[in-house]
Order: structure tokens, then C-alpha cells, then sequence
């Protein structure tokens, strides 16, 4: 009978999440949660903070440097996934969708492109991840082990992979993370973090060209290396007018796109 209990209530927290997903895009217009000015402007760590994490320190191999972020934000991504993963099923998100309603297929090794529940693309993320990590001819990690030529094609692959985790978070997600007490705060300084390790190996042009709303947040985090304002150790980076109507028509007719890398 519990098990019944629990299915019933599992039920009812999806139906209760599509239920807030109708109220919300009803609303004509309307910001994401993640672009509102109270939602954006928070993270734990300063940018300035984060990128001293990120500076490559002299005498480093940046091939390690890169796996040791790499590895540190995929393991952040999971962990932020788990946390409100019992929100994310097949019922709640039968497709991986991204912010701007970018669609993520999942691409396999042969280039073959399946679309696939949020939850179930989220698995096969993960699972590839760890994949790659775990090997030792990729990701070595003893001494005297050298970093193969394929090393910075398979970290970029791994960034794209969590950058759209993060992605479906924001887009499908927000509203959770809002009532889990500093989720998005965490969410808002790994997304930082997530750009920054990035921009270590290629500019962030490529990951964000086809993402407005994240090139949005990217810009009004400050990721771009302009000096931030930090109150009450928060970020807060004030918009102005035209900021505010340039985020106002990118979400006017927004339509359901599919990204083709």
C-alpha cells in the first residue's frame, strides 16, 4: 500500500509542476525566472572570485588544469541534478529542452541524433561522462601519464554535454530551484564557473551563439571581465533601459528551436 501511496504523490508533484509550467508561460512576455532582476544577480561567489579559481597558476600543465575544472564542475552539475531530479521525468520534461527552447537531441557515436525525455538524456550525459573520466588514456591521472592529442576535443565535448545539463535547469527547473532555499544562487556561480573553464580553451562565442537567453545572463553576470558590484556578498549588477528592452524582444515570439552541433 505505501508504494502505492508514494506513486500517488509522485503523481501529484508532476501534475502540480505542469500545472506551474501553464501558469507561467500563460503570462505573456514574461522574463524567466532565471532573467529577473532578484534571480539573476545572485551567485555565492563573486566573478572576480571565480575567475582567480579559474587563472591558470604558473608551473601548471594546462591540460591538468583544464581536467581538474572539468571534472570539479561535472561533479557539481550531477550533484545540482540530483537535487531536484524527482521533478525531471518523462512526464514533466519529455523533451530535452534548454533556455530560448533550444532543443538538445542526443547524438551518438555514429552521429545519429535521437530526441530523448530530459531525464533519460540527463543519464546518458552522465554515464558518458564518468566514461570518460574513468579513463586512464584520456584522463591520467598518474604520474608521468601523458594527456592523449584527443584530450581538449573530449574536455570541450564534456562542457557542451554539462552546459546543456545546465541549460534544461534554468529553462525547466528555475522554479524549483527558487523554492529550494540558495539552489540558484549555486546554479548562477556554477554557470560562471562553467563559462569561465570554457573560455580557458576556446572564446565563449561558441558556446553561447546559439543560446540568447544564456548570452543574456552570461552578459548580466559580468563574465565578460567588467568589474562587478558585490552587496551583502552577492553579485548585483544593476540593467539599464536598454538592456531591459533588449531581453524583453528576445523573448517576444519565442519559438522551439534545435540546436544542430
Amino acid at each position: 500500500m505505501d508504494w502505492l501511496i508514494g506513486k500517488s504523490k509522485k503523481k501529484d508533484k508532476e501534475q502540480n509542476y505542469l500545472e506551474n509550467l501553464q501558469h507561467i508561460g500563460s503570462i505573456k512576455n514574461k522574463l524567466p525566472l532565471y532573467l529577473e532582476p532578484c534571480n539573476c544577480t545572485t551567485a555565492f561567489l563573486s566573478v572576480s572570485e571565480i575567475k582567480e579559481l579559474v587563472f591558470l597558476p604558473p608551473g601548471i600543465n594546462p591540460k591538468e588544469w583544464i581536467a581538474l575544472h572539468t571534472y570539479y564542475i561535472f561533479e557539481n552539475v550531477n550533484l545540482l541534478y540530483e537535487v531536484i531530479s524527482e521533478y525531471c521525468t518523462p512526464i514533466t520534461c519529455p523533451t530535452m529542452v534548454g533556455a530560448g527552447n533550444v532543443i538538445y537531441p542526443w547524438i551518438d557515436e555514429k552521429g545519429k541524433k535521437t530526441k530523448l525525455s530530459a531525464p533519460l538524456f540527463v543519464d546518458h550525459v552522465m554515464t558518458s561522462i564518468q566514461k570518460i573520466i574513468l579513463d586512464e588514456n584520456i584522463f591520467p591521472t598518474k604520474y608521468g601519464n601523458p594527456f592523449p592529442p584527443s584530450f581538449e576535443t573530449q574536455a570541450r565535448k564534456i562542457t557542451r554535454w554539462l552546459f546543456q545539463v545546465t541549460s534544461h535547469l534554468y529553462s525547466s527547473h528555475y522554479f524549483q530551484a527558487l523554492g529550494l532555499q540558495g539552489i540558484h544562487s549555486h546554479l548562477n556561480t556554477l554557470f560562471v564557473h562553467l563559462l569561465l573553464a570554457f573560455s580557458l580553451e576556446e572564446p565563449l562565442s561558441l558556446l553561447l551563439s546559439d543560446n540568447e537567453p544564456l548570452a543574456e545572463l552570461a552578459t548580466i553576470l559580468k563574465v565578460d571581465g567588467e568589474k562587478e558590484v558585490v552587496v551583502d556578498g552577492f553579485d548585483t549588477i544593476p540593467r539599464d533601459v536598454e538592456t531591459e528592452e533588449k531581453i524583453q524582444s528576445t523573448f517576444k515570439g519565442d519559438e522551439v528551436r534545435e540546436e544542430t552541433n
